[in-house]
């Protein structure tokens, strides 16, 4: 009995935790294959993330949702990869629109956080591995999201930006 328990305890640290784990405001490992959590929250704001993503073989053709291909470019040069599916946000229990390019070049994440400072909110995340590596930084207000950028190291100081996507609100 004793063997049993230790080995669900196991099971459950193994396969469960990945898919729930929790952060709340400290950088927290990614998913390869799954789904993971983040939440932080302040006296404004009750911030959720899912970051939805599966595990792929470099350079075998797999079947998307979307249709056929190869695994896209932006995973690096490892045997595998881990491409992000979806991302969605919510904050203080309301969903906010993820333009699809926010993710479609997005993979191989590491850790990552979210962080709210004043009304500021952003999830960052380490991306890449070794040479290949760089840090992505979502900034979204309750409402929507307002950029992606990415940088080359962990400082986010804009002499290191090598890119960035701004999303507008446009009203007709």
């Amino acid at each position: 009995m004793r063997n049993c328990l230790k080995i669900c305890f196991c099971l459950y640290i193994l396969f469960v935790l990945p898919l729930h784990g929790e952060s709340a405001g400290r950088m927290a490992p990614v998913a390869d294959n799954g789904e993971t959590l983040f939440v932080a929250s302040s006296a404004k704001f009750k911030v959720r993330a899912i970051i939805k993503t599966h595990k792929v073989q470099k350079g075998i053709k797999e079947k998307w949702d979307r249709k056929l291909s190869f695994v896209p470019s932006a995973c690096t040069f490892s045997s595998w990869c881990s491409i992000v599916d979806e991302i969605n946000i919510t904050v203080n229990d309301n969903p906010i629109f993820i333009p699809h390019s926010l993710v479609s070049d997005l993979a191989v994440l590491g850790n990552g956080e979210i962080k709210i400072d004043g009304d500021k909110l952003s999830l960052l995340f380490e991306s890449g591995d070794a040479s290949e590596s760089c840090f992505v930084k979502i900034e979204f207000d309750n409402e929507r999201v307002k950029s992606k950028k990415i940088y080359t190291d962990d400082s986010m100081a804009s002499d290191r930006l090598l890119q960035e996507t701004t999303y507008h609100l446009v009203h007709e």
